[in-house]
């Protein structure tokens, strides 16, 4: 999980956001978090562990990270709340 690309990372955000933007707000975070906490378990993988590495993939300021920062304006723009 430290390894992901965050190009294919925020791609597949980016589809996943756009799927869900039709739904009310609390619909949108508890599927993201069920949809999260399911695949956790699937992979036997701890929440916590995944939340860190996410965390720092979205904090790196990297080259490539310019697509994960582009998240932010997305949801932003894109998700009424």
């Amino acid at each position: 999980m430290n390894m992901a690309d965050p190009s294919v990372v925020a791609k597949a955000s980016f589809k996943v956001i756009n799927q869900l933007q039709n739904f009310d707000p609390g619909i949108q975070a508890t599927t993201a978090a069920a949809v999260f906490l399911v695949l956790c378990e699937h992979f036997k993988v701890p929440a916590q562990d995944i939340f860190t590495a996410t965390k720092n993939l979205l904090n790196d300021q990297g080259e490539k990270q310019q697509e994960l920062r582009a998240l932010h304006d997305y949801v932003k723009s894109e998700i009424k709340v």
